[in-house]
């Protein structure tokens, strides 16, 4: 009984401390009419979707551990790490490739987000558990694959742009769920377990 408690009480350690705050968020970009999710500047790709993933958390406003592939027109960008807060600052981390006529373009990098906009316009970014709308930039470093070559060659820092929008839903967390579950239920099974032990113990003593 004790090692059922104490395995009950390590499962509800094991939780984040604010794990009711804590939830997995998917993000749906998409090309909405009046705006569009592209990359822009040094290289061109229209027509971005996919989704972004990643723990919003919302004690204190913020997305972060995000992944992330987007496709679009002769392109996708493929992101693998950053964070962004309720008012749309923050960065994401990754690489943008873009399909050539006579070679590919790589892009390795991040884009850097602010609610001031990077040629003196106001972006109003804003991130919540239900929507994303982002407009950032960052210096990328490129490379040229020519298809007569299966070796890159250095292009110089580059600078681009994006713009995403995006919807967002909860994702189910399993892992989070059973550690409360198997809390739980060995705390509840102790309880039950002791109970008839203590009106015996009382019936004897009549």
């Amino acid at each position: 009984m004790k090692r059922c408690l104490l395995l009950g009480l390590l499962a509800l350690c094991m939780l984040p401390v604010n794990s009711w705050a804590i939830a997995k968020i998917k993000y749906d970009i998409y090309s909405p009419g009046g705006g569009y999710s592209v990359v822009h500047g040094d290289t061109y790709i229209g027509n971005l979707s996919g989704t972004l993933t990643g723990y919003w958390d919302d004690s204190i406003g913020k997305f972060s551990g995000i992944k992330g592939w987007l496709n679009g027109d002769y392109g996708r960008v493929d992101f693998v790490g950053g964070q962004l807060n309720f008012n749309g600052r923050g960065s994401l981390y990754g690489a943008v490739h873009k399909d050539g006529s006579y070679a590919d373009k790589d892009y390795i990098g991040g884009f850097h987000f602010r609610d001031a906009g990077w040629y003196g316009g106001h972006y109003d970014n804003v991130v919540t558990s239900d929507y994303l709308k982002i407009w950032g930039a960052g210096y990328f470093l490129k490379f040229i694959t020519p298809y007569y070559s299966d070796y890159p060659y250095f292009a110089g820092w580059k600078k681009l742009g994006i713009d995403l929008y995006g919807h967002g839903t909860k994702v189910s967390e399993p892992t989070t769920f059973v550690l409360l579950l198997m809390g739980l239920i060995s705390v509840g099974a102790v309880r039950v377990f002791k109970r008839p032990s203590k009106s015996i113990w009382r019936l004897g003593v009549v």
